[in-house]
């Protein structure tokens, strides 16, 4: 029996796009399956260089990265280079709770600064000493909470930029010969020799 040839590896099917995924970590690039239980699945894992369909949604994910917006290839593009910058589930899980201990310590520290104003000491010492407390704890609190918004904010979605290029177009018909357009000289025909008889006579 004949055995069927493989495709070459640079070989893009017919109606398709040949992308190419650049990203620092691996990232997996996956594609709408229109399911409601899976509705992504996965092409491949970069580095890839792969030929995927033209129509259709994609978007960028990974099990340490958080997924990209949904985003579809340049209309009219045979080759697509998709450059990703992921961003890090592990510093988005982080964010959160860094974000909810500084909030939850700024909340203890201003009830702290707020119940200091009722102590019933005598020279103040323990009420001062509670006030600095609770001071430093809303601003440990407030900063905690700062960085973990700012880790949240920056790894709240993978960030994709693409770099399609279009389709070759018809080539340019070659350069037309250079001919010459003026007139040629003239040519005129020389004019017949004209003689002058000098002697006549009479034999």
């Amino acid at each position: 029996m004949a055995r069927a040839q493989s495709a070459p590896s640079d070989w893009v099917p017919p109606h398709s796009v040949f992308v190419h995924v650049d990203s620092p970590d691996p990232v997996e690039l996956q594609g709408e399956s229109g399911e409601k239980r899976n509705p992504f699945y996965t092409i491949c894992v970069s580095p890839c260089d792969t030929g995927v369909p033209a129509v259709g949604q994609y978007r960028i994910s990974g099990d340490a990265t958080r997924p990209s917006r949904r985003f579809a290839l340049p209309e009219g593009a045979d080759h697509d280079t998709i450059v990703v910058r992921p961003a890090s589930s592990l510093a988005f899980g982080a964010g959160i709770v860094l974000t909810a201990v500084g909030f939850a310590a700024a909340a203890l520290g201003s009830l702290g600064f707020l119940f200091s104003g009722f102590d019933d000491n005598p020279d103040g010492s323990n009420n001062q000493a509670g006030r600095n407390a609770a001071i430093g704890l809303m601003v440990g609190g407030g900063a905690v909470a700062g960085g973990g918004v700012a880790l949240i904010v920056l790894n709240a979605r993978t960030k994709v930029s693409q770099t399609g290029n279009p389709p070759a177009g018809i080539a340019d018909p070659p350069p037309r010969p250079i001919t010459w357009r003026g007139e040629w000289p003239e040519q005129r025909l020389s004019p017949p020799m004209m003689g002058v008889q000098l002697v006549q006579g009479v034999f």
